[in-house]
């Protein structure tokens, strides 16, 4: 994932160094800054604005070792240029000059704690107003754990209209230029959590395809329908690039009364490979 991380972000991991009992929110960003799984973009005009936290501060001869190690540590885009403002238009400058962040199938977030440092030209995830089970709280832990799974229950939602959000925010964060993949090994389609899907096209895997054909394409008009043997898919998956929303119950099942299932939500490579091997493998496309 390519994350433009705002200067507060890497103030607060520095200041957390200095802490011997750290939050939950201490835990997650020092997770964020180090996990090696993403790719930080970065510009003199965001370092530039870390170091002049410490200006005249005991901690400054430490923040230019401290910042090259993380960043060498990681995957790194560096953003040519010098761009002024406050933060929110830097990160807006810096998106709009470098067409790597704004190809159609690159996803660029931005993490800031506050709402004020929050840039118009990327998706933004503001800290201080993610709450669970929102989309970008899920976004916000996979930014920092990946490729650890990040599980939701049953027990976190209280209504189905939060359960179908999550849906939405998945799909619509991550499909771009991505074609997803939905498998789905019983057809139960008796329900609107693919309602997001139904204006593109959607690689469909089941085992009952060629039986249930029609059902999927009357909820999936441009369903491209592939089917396997029964002991080769017990999935309820959605595949988007290198991102996986996976659940352990029929998708239909996926309700508030029914205390039975969980969500997992997955950025990983080697996953994602391996699901693309098991497909073509197993699976032949049905002729529509």
């Amino acid at each position: 994932m390519l994350f433009i991380l705002s200067p507060e972000i890497y103030v607060q991991y520095f200041d957390n160094l200095k802490k011997v009992k750290k939050s939950e929110l201490s835990l997650d960003i020092d997770a964020l800054v180090c996990n090696s799984n993403n790719t930080h973009v970065i510009s003199k005009s965001i370092l530039n604005k870390i170091e002049s936290c410490y200006a005249n501060n005991d901690f400054e001869q430490f923040i230019g070792p401290y910042l090259s190690e993380i960043l060498d540590a990681n995957n790194t885009i560096n953003v040519a240029g010098a761009f002024t403002g406050d933060i929110s238009e830097i990160i807006d400058s810096m998106i709009l000059n470098n067409s790597r962040l704004r190809a159609p199938n690159i996803i660029t977030t931005s993490i800031t704690i506050t709402e004020t440092t929050a840039p118009k030209a990327a998706d933004a995830v503001v800290i201080e107003k993610i709450k669970k089970p929102s989309f970008n709280w899920v976004l916000f832990k996979m930014a920092c754990y990946s490729p650890t799974s990040i599980t939701l229950r049953y027990s976190d939602f209280i209504s189905n209209n939060q359960i179908q959000a999550i849906f939405d925010g998945f799909v619509k964060a991550f499909k771009y230029g991505n074609q997803p993949v939905i498998m789905d090994r019983q057809i139960n389609l008796n329900h609107n959590l693919f309602s997001t899907f139904s204006a593109g096209i959607i690689h469909y895997y089941t085992s009952f395809g060629n039986t249930k054909f029609r059902d999927i394409t009357n909820v999936l008009p441009s369903a491209r329908v592939y089917v396997g043997p029964t002991d080769q898919i017990h999935e309820r998956k959605i595949i988007i690039g290198n991102f996986i929303l996976e659940a352990d119950d029929d998708f239909w099942n996926l309700e508030v009364n029914r205390s039975t299932w969980k969500l997992d939500f997955t950025h990983c490579v080697t996953t994602s490979d391996n699901l693309r091997k098991k497909q073509l493998d197993y699976f032949t496309r049905q002729y529509r």
